[in-house]
């Protein structure tokens, strides 16, 4: 038997990692490890669940828009398949090209015009933009999309052509990095945050020849310091991150259980597969005493769970709102003072649970949710929501 229902599922909650298989028979193989009996997927009948307890599905377009939502998906694809994007038929032009390298970057002109229906010309921003192995020339209907695009298309041009003055990844951080991905991956994105550490997210981009080699010259004397301190951090915090990992997949008792799925959960924001590249600059040194703070909290916990309990009471209604409301555009007008909150949910973390380590500025929980109100009534309507 697996005891009360809240127990059971936190229980087989805090042995489930997302994105790993079908929940159906992830969670049959969590409570047959509780039960000790066979369970299998079988078991479980979604058909039957209250339509508040489906999941409520919600499709976008390239700009954010809803353009469906409900709680049926097969019927919501079926709605929108035959939408076409609003863009003109005829969206190409000569400027469009694969396979850029650094010694062949031309001159990118601000905007172009290419020849839509009925012979209308519509206006496009031209962009370089990093196609994943390599970079490319593309064109968006949205200059703001396009300024966005082409600066992480210069980064990745950048590590081109300044490879042999970057790091290469440490052996400790490449072993614990295997859960994550591929030491080729975390090579790429070490070589991509050197770079970004040393090139301010608000400089602006060259679009020519000439400014790309100037850039490249005035970052290339910095770059062998920069990218060994950048590895010692990666290799501190990948390392960390193993331990309490390890710490976490022991954890069995119930009493500690709601402190390790909130801690996995902060694991899974902080430490992901690209964390090296996405984690901004100035707070990519920040996160080995995030991790230092997750530690001393379990540690914490283990002798008095009652405790963490009262110090999460603040923290976990502000977090859960916040990834809630958090918009995923970086184009969107108030983007930076989003990720300045996203982190300072870090620091308010070390400030409950570890404030032997102290903080980068004062936060509170008053103070973040004040900052959170302010930013969520910034936001635009969804237009189609429903509960």
């Amino acid at each position: 038997a697996c005891g009360p229902a809240p127990n059971a599922a936190r229980a087989a909650l805090a042995r489930l990692t997302p994105g790993r298989g079908r929940l159906p028979v992830a969670l049959a193989g969590a409570l047959g490890e509780l039960t000790g009996e066979v369970i299998t997927a079988d078991a479980f009948h979604a058909e039957r669940l209250d339509p508040h307890l489906t999941f409520r599905f919600e499709i976008v377009d390239e700009h954010g828009n809803p353009l469906a939502s409900g709680r049926d998906w097969q019927q919501l694809r079926e709605r929108v398949a035959g939408r076409e994007p609003a863009r003109p038929a005829a969206d190409t032009h000569a400027i469009e090209r694969d396979q850029v390298l650094a010694d062949d970057f031309a001159t990118l002109p601000d905007q172009v015009t290419v020849c839509g229906p009925a012979g209308v010309d519509w206006l496009r921003w031209p962009a370089l933009v990093d196609t994943g192995d390599g970079c490319a020339v593309r064109l968006f209907d949205d200059p703001s999309r396009a300024s966005a695009a082409h600066r992480r298309g210069v980064l990745a041009l950048l590590t081109q052509r300044l490879a042999d003055r970057l790091p290469g990844v440490p052996g400790a951080a490449e072993t614990a990095y295997r859960r994550l991905g591929t030491a080729t991956a975390l090579q790429r994105d070490l070589h991509l945050a050197t770079v970004r550490q040393l090139w301010p997210d608000d400089a602006q981009a060259p679009r020519d020849r000439g400014g790309f080699e100037t850039l490249a010259a005035r970052l290339g004397a910095d770059l062998p310091a920069a990218g060994e301190r950048l590895a010692h951090t990666v290799t501190e915090t990948l390392t960390a991150w193993q331990a309490l990992t390890r710490q976490l997949d022991q954890v069995t008792t119930l009493t500690l259980l709601d402190v390790a799925g909130d801690l996995r959960d902060q694991l899974q924001r902080l430490i992901h597969p690209g964390f090296v590249a996405d984690t901004p600059p100035h707070w990519m040194g920040e996160l080995p005493r995030y991790l230092s703070a997750a530690t001393r909290r379990l540690g914490a916990a283990r002798h008095d769970a009652a405790a963490d309990r009262r110090r999460a009471l603040g923290l976990r209604p502000l977090w859960e709102r916040y990834w809630e409301h958090r918009p995923v555009q970086t184009t969107h007008p108030h983007h930076a003072d989003w990720v300045h909150l996203r982190w300072l949910l870090e620091e308010l973390r070390v400030a409950l649970f570890a404030p032997e380590l102290g903080t980068r500025e004062p936060v509170s929980v008053a103070r973040l949710h004040k900052q959170l109100d302010a930013l969520t009534g910034a936001l635009p309507a969804r237009r189609g929501a429903a509960g």
